[in-house]
């Protein structure tokens, strides 16, 4: 009976433990975050320019800004260092459109600044190589602009100014050229900075 007793409540509590709601249970919800790195360069203004000559005076002297006539605006928005190339087309002289005629792209040229308001806490617009020069084919300008980690790693935007001139430089006038439009496209190209 002692037997049969033991077996009884054996199973007894076996067939309780199989009804038996669990204490705890548990569900997986996977997070991830990913942080995929920002490198944009916008032209905000000026992305046209156009030097016309219409004077004895201007062909001597060249056209400048003046009044902002010959500026282009852009800004790079990154959250890591960059910098930024200017390109035109692989060429080294312009043609003419209507004559077979070449004007140097030494002719124009320009001023890089960044607008001083647009660089914040840990932001810096970089080391400029060429702040005055002469147009060519391939020009790196901008070197580790973008957030300064030594402050704080934070996304950026600057903003910049290109301040054209054609031909005010003495030995790059267009006196003596032959009339006609001659034309090149320049390409702002922005690229993360080498460490």
């Amino acid at each position: 009976m002692k037997k049969f007793y033991l077996a009884f409540v054996a199973i007894l509590l076996g067939v309780t433990a199989s009804f038996a709601q669990p204490i705890s249970d548990h569900a997986v919800i996977p997070i991830g975050v990913t942080l995929n790195p920002v490198l944009r360069i916008e032209v905000t203004n000026g992305g046209n320019i156009e030097f016309v000559f219409t004077s004895l005076a201007q062909y001597s002297s060249g056209l400048s800004g003046g009044a902002n006539v010959y500026r282009t605006q852009f800004q790079v928005l990154s959250t890591r260092l960059y910098d930024v190339n200017l390109y035109t087309d692989p060429v080294a002289n312009m043609i003419g459109q209507g004559t077979a005629a070449t004007l140097p792209l030494s002719v124009i040229n320009y001023t890089l600044t960044a607008v001083p308001a647009a660089a914040g806490v840990g932001d810096h617009p970089g080391t400029f190589v060429a702040t005055a020069t002469n147009l060519a084919p391939l020009t790196g300008f901008i070197t580790d602009g973008g957030p300064d980690g030594t402050v704080a790693f934070v996304s950026t935007t600057n903003k910049y100014i290109i301040d054209w001139a054609c031909g005010t430089i003495a030995g790059q006038r267009v006196t003596g050229r032959t009339p006609d439009r001659y034309a090149v496209n320049v390409l702002l190209e922005v690229i993360p900075a080498l460490p």
